[in-house]
């Protein structure tokens, strides 16, 4: 019996080693699914957060007109950032010095044309000052780390709960496991019991049928030694008989020579 009851629980695990084999499988694979489309997702995301970015901050930093804005599907480097702020350095001192060897040219008052230089070199200033922050363009990589991280925290928790669902079912499964093996348990045992009680019904009948041959045999064997008895009774009866018989016939043969003899010797006497 425990020998069966350990082969059973073999069988058992290996059932349930299999179902979790195949339970665990899919979630991967849901799992595995599920973060490649994160990923994907986040990459469109932070590719169309840069082209957004190229498009309204790098105007304002070189101070670009609208007519003079790069094209929207061509984002600048940070090597072409550099070299807009140059030029838009120099541009100030190119301008006052036309205005320098040509001031009376056009309706401008010499006012105006000493402010033209103020506000060029004011745009020339804010163009230098923005540099550095067109230099720190290459930040997007830092943010990326920092997105990642947080990926992975918002992962953890969904990985948590994946866990937690796999741990769920299993335990389940292990519980069902266990009270089909105490079921098989328990009915193999009635079955042992039935198979005692019927082994026990039945050494019981064989006692009883051989308790009855015995009985049988006895009263056979009475009934032989009676009949035996009657019959040497009888035979000795037809013995005894028979020397009587013989013993009368004798004595009637005896009578009859008597009785010859006797009418013989009258028969002669009376001659």
């Amino acid at each position: 019996m425990q020998q069966m009851q350990q082969q059973m629980q073999q069988q058992q695990e290996q059932q349930q080693q299999q179902q979790r084999r195949q339970m665990m499988s899919p979630l991967l694979q849901q799992q595995q699914q599920q973060q490649q489309q994160q990923q994907q997702q986040q990459q469109q995301e932070r590719a169309v957060h840069r082209h957004q970015w190229s498009q309204e901050t790098a105007p304002r930093l070189f101070g670009l007109s609208g007519a003079a804005r790069p094209a929207a599907s061509i984002p600048l480097s940070p090597a072409a950032a550099a070299d807009a702020a140059d030029a838009a350095a120099e541009t100030p001192q190119e301008k006052t010095e036309e205005t320098v060897e040509t001031p009376r040219e056009g309706a401008e008052t010499p006012k105006e044309a000493e402010e033209t230089p103020k506000k060029e070199t004011t745009a020339a200033e804010a163009a230098a000052e923005e540099q550095p922050a067109a230099k720190e363009t290459p930040t997007p990589p830092a943010a990326t780390e920092g997105e990642k991280e947080t990926e992975t925290k918002e992962e953890k928790p969904k990985e948590t709960v994946d866990a937690a669902a796999a741990a769920a079912t299993l335990a389940a499964g292990r519980e069902e496991m266990e009270r089909e093996a105490q079921r098989v348990a328990e009915q193999m045992q009635q079955q042992e019991q039935q198979r005692e009680e019927k082994e026990e019904q039945q050494q019981e009948q064989q006692q009883q049928q051989e308790q009855q041959q015995q009985q049988q045999q006895q009263q056979q064997q009475a009934a032989d030694e009676g009949r035996e008895g009657r019959r040497r009774e009888a035979a000795h009866g037809r013995d005894s008989l028979e020397k009587a018989l013989a013993a009368k016939i004798e004595k009637l043969n005896l009578t009859e020579q008597e009785t010859k003899e006797f009418v013989d010797t009258k028969g002669t006497q009376k001659k």
